[in-house]
């Protein structure tokens, strides 16, 4: 059995005939307001949703790939990573030159990633003041593909310079968590 409080007064009025029939109790102003909140919870929802159909939660799409023209080479990778999860940076080109091809993956790009597989493997890897130089050969003259992959160390955004043959560029990537 209920007892109130001494003091605490209690209002037990019955609720008015609305003109519809319904004897119920409401709150206009709190209704509203909770389907305003109602509203933007779905908008939310909703650009997260379309967030992830694009790519931008780390799970593919089209703006989850980046790619770049670095001097002779088309270079493809994974703008939008998730941590502790392979990803994959291919290297494209058309003509290796005569003399091979060297790629510089700038410093911080080894606090970022680790290496998982390097395909195909360089003749030589060379620790150098901007970071690691990898050098290639391959048959003149023809096409080639080369393909690092990686997984991200940490949650984060990564950016790092990437040379091939003379030009630089630089890549950001982001890892989420």
């Amino acid at each position: 059995m209920f007892v109130p409080e001494p003091g605490l007064k209690m209002n037990f009025q019955e609720p008015k005939i609305r003109s519809d029939g319904l004897q119920i109790s409401e709150s206009p102003a709190f209704q509203r307001t909770f389907w305003r909140v109602e509203r933007l919870a779905w908008i939310g929802f909703a650009v997260i949703i379309v967030a992830a159909l694009l790519g931008l939660t780390g799970s593919g799409g089209p703006l989850s790939q980046g790619k770049l023209q670095v001097g002779p080479a088309d270079v493809t990778y994974t703008r939008i990573v998730r941590w502790q999860t392979a990803s994959r940076l291919s290297i494209t080109m058309a003509n290796i030159p005569p003399n091979g091809v060297n790629i510089v993956l700038g410093d911080s790009y080894s606090s970022g990633f680790s290496m998982d597989s390097i395909s195909p493997e360089p003749k030589a890897v060379d620790l150098i003041a901007d970071g690691h130089q990898f050098h290639f050969t391959g048959q003149s003259g023809t096409r080639g593909r080369i393909e690092f992959d990686l997984t991200a160390r940490s949650p984060g955004r990564v950016s790092f310079d990437m040379t091939v043959g003379t030009e630089t560029r630089p890549v950001t990537i982001w890892v989420l968590p």
